[in-house]
């Protein structure tokens, strides 16, 4: 997870895909400029460096090639993604935070 981008930005594309928001971005190295695109629909753009939805996606997304950018994705409802938090990942915590909690009250 997570994408480096480091000096790879000033030589080549870089694809990037966040399921859990249903979008994919594409940065293009010529033209200095971020591109979005959502499933099920065209892309557009230009996006800006800032934006939360992106720096997520270089944060938690996937990169991808450039082939799986152009053939896109279906939108998917986000419990139905694996690991999502609607499936394993609320269990998961919460049973994190009653260790956390169990070993707080050994302590005291």
């Amino acid at each position: 997870m997570g994408i480096c981008k480091g000096e790879r930005i000033g030589r080549e594309d870089i694809f990037d895909d966040y399921a859990f928001e249903n979008v994919m971005f594409r940065w293009d190295h010529h033209a200095r400029t971020i591109y979005r695109k959502f499933y099920g629909k065209a892309e557009s753009g230009p996006v800006h460096a800032d934006n939360r939805l992106y720096n997520d996606a270089l944060r938690f997304g996937d990169e991808i090639s450039v082939e799986a950018y152009a053939a896109g994705k279906r939108a998917t409802k986000i419990g139905n993604l694996p690991g999502s938090p609607r499936q394993s990942g609320r269990k998961f915590r919460i049973r994190q935070l009653l260790l956390a909690v169990r070993n707080q009250l050994r302590r005291e």
